[in-house]
């Protein structure tokens, strides 16, 4: 799905090379909602990107591409901090599965894209762990009221601008600039609607 010159792809497999061809999406819509979480400073609108894919297997692993197509810019002058302990502008990438926050990442401006997200910030023995495909939740597809934020069975990506503190660890949101609702369904069920 595109807004402005953001790019994200869901492809299938991990980050072995299997999953070269992103899934097809259906219905791609854009929305714009009240961000809960406001910087005072910043914008209280956010738009949403939603769009059917088919589904994978539940817990089949997946890769999500973000990818830029021009610089994109901050919302924010990056010499306006408000706290000394405030040290760099960077991009921040959410991606939530099934409601669930399974990655975090943190880019610094002059990133090259794209960006390749195909673990999850937990670990397991054997390191980290893939981002596994959410279950399809048949009730999504006969629900009354549609939400645009809702995440049953989703997968969401957030591109949010913000600065690292000094630690280089605690994130501080300025903007969201846009979510990105990615709503599996089995690809008979999307061909027939």
């Amino acid at each position: 799905m595109r807004y402005e010159e953001l790019d994200i792809l869901i492809f299938p497999g991990g980050h072995d090379g299997t999953g070269h061809i992103p899934t097809q999406e259906f219905k791609v819509s854009c929305c714009a909602v009240h961000d809960p979480n406001p910087h005072p400073c910043g914008p209280t609108i956010i738009p949403v990107m939603t769009s059917f894919i088919a589904s994978l297997q539940p817990g089949d692993p997946f890769q999500v591409s973000i990818h830029s197509w021009g610089k994109r810019k901050f919302f924010f002058d990056s010499n306006a901090r408000s706290d000394d302990r405030l040290q760099t502008q960077v991009w921040h990438a959410q991606v939530m599965v099934d409601g669930i926050l399974q990655s975090v990442e943190v880019f610094d401006p002059n990133i090259q894209w794209p960006k390749v997200i195909a673990h999850s910030n937990t670990h397991t023995m054997h390191g980290a762990a893939l981002l596994q495909f959410p279950p399809f939740h048949r009730s999504t597809m006969s629900q009354t009221a549609w939400n645009a934020l809702d995440e049953t069975g989703r997968i969401k990506v957030v591109v949010s601008e913000g600065w690292l503190r000094n630690d280089g660890k605690s994130f501080h949101k300025l903007a969201t600039h846009a979510i990105f609702n990615f709503q599996p369904a089995p690809l008979g069920m999307l061909l027939q609607h």
